[in-house]
């Protein structure tokens, strides 16, 4: 696999995204899966801050080849890490699950 990035599980600031989807113009994979989106750039973890992406957002996403996102309210792994307040502990859960990314070149 070629250019990839992968930021499963991760806090990501909204304006940080857009600058990655801007920036980085020879992206093949983007992997933001069960990835909290803040709509602010304070450094306190705030739940009123979360939001879902949007249109212009989604459709700059589109323009990587393969851009995976996990906007499903039931996706066990977006409740874990809403429950864990975007740090994953990945202790608590299935021994090795975070070997395990979207993209295949790219888990352990």
């Amino acid at each position: 696999m070629g250019k990839c990035l992968s930021l499963r599980c991760s806090i990501i600031f909204k304006n940080a995204l857009i600058a990655i989807l801007e920036g980085l113009q020879h992206l093949e994979v983007l992997n933001i899966s069960h990835s909290m989106i803040l709509e602010s750039d304070s450094l306190a973890f705030d739940p009123t801050r979360v939001v879902r992406l949007d249109k212009s957002t989604l459709e700059m996403g589109a323009r990587v080849p393969r851009f995976i996102t996990c906007e499903e309210r039931d996706c066990v792994m977006c409740e874990r890490v809403r429950y864990d307040e975007g740090l994953v502990r990945w202790y608590k859960y299935e021994k090795g699950l975070w070997k395990v990314d979207e993209v295949p070149s790219l888990a352990v």
